[in-house]
Order: structure tokens, then sequence, then C-alpha cells
């Protein structure tokens, strides 16, 4: 059995990996930036230092900006689809992460796009239980 402590884990940043005073298994980093530029350039390091690594990637593809992982990546890519629910999209995402099992990196397009997705959605759901009772 490995010791979690003495797994290397790295953002295949050195001086970010050094910032963040080391990275566990299981540790979360998640990014509040105001455009997709300013978040893509810390996934290519990571893809890199993974796809050398020879380790697990799942990245999940939902929003409309550009890919941020490439096909040819060796990652295991998840095409989800906001528009069809909340709880059929994070059912997907919990399927797919108990199917990698323990271990491994997972990207995310932004959340912000799903954000307003979800928003919309609840906005949607409200203005319809409003009409009913209008009806009634």
């Amino acid at each position: 059995m490995t010791d979690e402590k003495s797994i290397q884990v790295s953002t295949g940043l050195p001086s970010l990996d050094g910032m963040l005073h080391g990275i566990r298994p299981g540790d979360n980093i998640v990014w509040q930036v105001d455009s997709i530029d300013d978040y893509a350039p810390f996934i290519e390091p990571l893809v890199t230092n993974v796809k050398g690594r020879n380790e697990k990637l799942v990245y999940f593809r939902f929003a409309k900006h550009r890919e941020l992982v490439p096909k040819d990546s060796g990652a295991q890519i998840y095409q989800l689809d906001p528009e069809a629910g909340f709880e059929i999209f994070i059912g997907k995402i919990h399927e797919a992460i108990s199917r990698a099992g323990r271990g491994g990196y997972y990207v995310f397009d932004s959340l912000s796009e799903l954000a307003m997705d979800c928003y919309s959605d609840h906005m949607k759901q409200k203005a319809a239980a409003y009409i009913d009772t209008k009806q009634e």
C-alpha cells in the first residue's frame, strides 16, 4: 500500500506547487477568473505533467468556450450536457469519478457558464410554478 503522504502531486508548474506549499492527493484547486483565457494557461502544464507521468486525467467538457484539454492528450473526456438538468449532470460526474477510481487528476470546464445555466433553469422553474398558481 502506498503512503498518500509520499505521493508527489503537481500542477506541472513548480513555482505554483511551491506557492501552494505542496499538493496532496485529493486536494482541489479552484480558480476564480474573469476569463477562460486566465484559466487555460494552467491547464496545458498540468496535462503535460500528467501525461509524462502516465497518470490518469479526466476532463469534464460542458461549456461553450474552447476545449481546455485536447482530444489527443490521453485524457478520458466526458461530454456533458448541462441542459439535461442539474441532477442528470451531477449524476454523470459522480458516475465518471466512481468509474475512474482513486487517484488521477480532474479538469472541469469553466463553472461560470454552468452557474448561469443552473440559475436560468431555476428561474424557469420558478416562473413556471408562478404561472401555474395564477392559472388555478
